[in-house]
């Protein structure tokens, strides 16, 4: 599964991350890209169903972010991977393991992000919801655009452990929108630059 070459970022997450096969196969690639240079973003995005208990995953999904720059989990993650624990609790100890951005969502109750010395919380979006399908995969591409077009991600990594405030606040809104078109019609159906263009006029 190793790759023949580096690449600037690797996003990974879920089953393919976390259950065998494929995980161990995951965990080299992460190792090898991370070594190479490349920023690693990870999204738990727990599957109970298929993922059994919380024990049987836990020590492989800290592994994996152990080795990412950016993490974003979702509540309902967090409350299933850690019934006893608060989420401050486990968004602290997820950063202390090494991740320069952890990111919460919170569905309507809105986003908590900790980088650097910040911690910020940014409110949901406005929008009539027609599917929440997608919108956590919308609000994680989001973020990534944001912060590559900071030069965070890939070789400016490092800058997510001196992010301004405002940066950071920026970002996650820029995801927030992205999710908000995406919850506002049927489907996961992202948005495209031109989407986000008119939704701001």
């Amino acid at each position: 599964m190793l790759p023949g070459q580096s690449f600037s970022h690797v996003h990974i997450g879920s089953i393919g991350a976390t259950l065998e096969p494929g995980s161990t196969g995951v965990v080299e690639i992460v190792t090898q890209q991370r070594a190479a240079g490349a920023s690693i973003s990870y999204d738990p995005n727990a599957r109970p169903s298929i993922m059994g208990d919380p024990e049987d995953v836990r020590g492989r999904i800290e592994e994996l972010i152990a080795l990412s720059h950016i993490v974003k989990a979702s509540d309902e993650d967090i409350a299933w991977l850690y019934p006893s624990r608060s989420e401050d609790e486990v968004l602290t100890s997820w950063r202390d393991a090494g991740a320069s951005l952890v990111v919460l969502t919170k569905g309507a109750e809105g986003v908590i992000a900790l980088a650097g010395d910040h911690t910020v919380t940014r409110s949901t979006r406005a929008t009539a919801v027609e599917d929440t399908i997608g919108a956590g995969d919308s609000f994680m591409s989001g973020l990534l655009v944001a912060l590559q077009r900071r030069a965070l991600v890939g070789s400016g990594v490092a800058g997510l452990s001196s992010i301004s405030r405002e940066e950071l606040e920026a970002s996650v809104d820029f995801a927030l929108e992205c999710a908000a078109i995406t919850v506002s019609r049927v489907g996961a159906n992202p948005p495209t630059q031109d989407d986000l263009d008119a939704r701001s006029l």
